[in-house]
């Protein structure tokens, strides 16, 4: 496809697309060149351009973006994904901004939970001197890492424990 696509269900190329696609499903089997505008957009290949829609999906390297609910690329790529849920195998030379974000290595995610699966991860423990026990997990990749923890100190008395969260 070179040029638009305009469709109320069903947009489909049988190659590359050089242009963009509005329809609420969106389907290109190899590279894309443009942009896809839907509520279920597939990429096989190849994105170099962005995707704007509730459910987003490149079957290679992205470069450029994904705006939706859910987003997933599964290579090596540049650019950002911003969603409730990215998911990105492979290095992401760009951003991620989301509620839970999840990529082999990232150069910057930003959300609630946030996994570098490739980069490093840290179970740590401590106590301090007022009697609180801390354990944490710390992940993230080269230049940022993220740490989830929480804490008990044990009461001598009746009382529950108090629990604090970092």
């Amino acid at each position: 496809v070179r040029g638009l696509q305009f469709a109320g269900a069903l947009n489909t190329s049988g190659a590359e697309l050089r242009g963009a696609q509005f329809g609420t499903v969106n389907y290109v089997p190899a590279e894309t060149r443009g942009a896809q505008f839907g509520t279920l957009n597939y990429t096989g290949a190849m994105l170099r351009g962005a995707q704007l829609g509730t459910i987003n999906y490149v079957g290679q390297g992205m470069r450029g973006a994904q705006f939706g609910t859910v987003n997933v690329a599964r290579a090596d790529g540049a650019g950002a994904q911003a969603g409730v849920l990215n998911l990105h195998k492979g290095r992401l030379d760009g951003v991620q901004l989301g509620v839970v974000n999840i990529a082999e290595d990232s150069d910057f995610s930003l959300g609630l939970v946030n996994i570098i699966y490739g980069g490093r991860v840290h179970l740590d423990a401590w106590t301090t001197e007022t009697g609180m026990t801390h354990m944490a997990l710390k992940t993230g990749g080269d230049h940022f890492h993220y740490i989830y923890g929480a804490g008990v100190r044990p009461e001598t008395d009746t009382r529950p424990g108090l629990l604090s969260f970092n």
